[in-house]
């Protein structure tokens, strides 16, 4: 089932390419406003020194930050919120196309637009409350291991905490899908079924999140190989 419903959703991808746009823009956002954090830190005059071991010097990178300590709190401040906005509003936008795609409807860019106001918050709500979740787990992972105190706690407190994220990841893996394909909005509700379905077909959540990280892994590497060249 998990082989032949991903064959079937390359076969829709590849059908329709209106699906790759909201994601080229947001990559092309999101590297504009990497290169102006870039130029307005000071960044492009600063690193060329760092690069370098005989430049290099701890006073030179305290007094870079010293100097430009209020404009970099402040680029990367804006920077995390406008890519939050906008991935809030592309992940809105591939969501309604894919819907769209799924129930046999055409696909349409200005539609799915349109469609926007009523998820968004839902969206906001939801990637909140999963980082209050993976807060929360993480504090309690956190307060066990300052009470044991040891170097091995430690090790073993790093190696927890990654596997909680990933856990939770995958507790709450459909929790989009649901609030697209569902009737129900509400954040505490689209987990809750999330939730629900991880608990009844733990297999099939499992086995869809390992093809989810082997494609975005391959997908990841194309890109890497891409921007080197």
């Amino acid at each position: 089932m998990i082989w032949s419903s991903l064959r079937e959703s390359i076969r829709l991808f590849r059908r329709t390419p209106v699906l790759y746009l909201p994601d080229a823009v947001f990559t092309g956002i999101y590297w504009l406003l990497l290169y102006f954090v870039y130029l307005y830190t000071g960044a492009a005059d600063i690193l060329p020194i760092f690069q370098s071991v005989e430049t290099f010097s701890f006073e030179t990178l305290s007094a870079y930050l010293s100097e430009n300590l209020a404009k970099i709190i402040a680029s990367v401040a804006v920077f995390f919120f406008v890519t939050f906005i906008f991935g809030v509003g592309v992940l809105v936008l591939k969501f309604s196309m894919i819907r769209e795609l799924v129930t046999g409807r055409q696909v349409s860019l200005l539609r799915a637009w349109k469609e926007m106001k009523g998820y968004f918050w839902s969206v906001v709500g939801i990637r909140l409350l999963m980082f209050v979740i993976s807060f929360l787990a993480l504090g309690l992972l956190a307060l066990g291991a300052w009470a044991v105190s040891s170097r091995f706690v430690t090790l073993v407190t790093l190696v927890g905490a990654l596997l909680v994220i990933i856990l939770i990841q995958i507790m709450f893996l459909f929790r989009f899908p649901l609030l697209f394909f569902g009737k129900n909005r509400s954040p505490v509700h689209v987990l809750r079924d999330a939730f629900s379905l991880f608990r009844k077909r733990p297999r099939f959540v499992f086995l869809t999140w390992l093809v989810i990280v082997a494609v975005t892994f391959v997908l990841n590497l194309v890109i890497i190989i891409f921007s080197y060249v």
